[in-house]
């Protein structure tokens, strides 16, 4: 089980931890920019106890862990906390979903 929700760099805020000038400039976790994959469907930030490169299969979408965040953690309940890259998902915040893992 996963619980989603999700992130939009060109929005700032929280969203961006380095928004500058109306442009987020921070990279992923993993190094990569965020742009390399926005508006692709397939990236996620998950819990460290999840390598980078990890996949998690939702909803007929394969996601891959490439970045972190500081709430990204791994519920009480069990359920790891994942957070879409896009500018918008059919989820709505904290929502809980079955996921699998299908590959790291």
């Amino acid at each position: 089980m996963v619980k989603i929700s999700h992130y939009d760099p060109p929005s700032g805020g929280l969203n961006c931890s380095w928004f500058y000038n109306g442009d987020c400039l921070s990279n992923m976790a993993n190094g990569e920019s965020w742009k390399l994959y926005y508006g692709s469907d397939n990236t996620i930030a998950c819990p460290q106890e999840l390598s980078f490169g990890t996949q998690i299969l939702l909803d007929e979408n394969v996601y891959t862990c490439r970045d972190r965040g500081g709430a990204i953690v791994v519920t009480e309940e069990g359920y790891y906390w994942i957070d879409i890259l896009a500018p918008s998902v059919p989820y709505w915040y904290g929502q809980v979903k079955e996921a699998h893992i299908i590959g790291d």
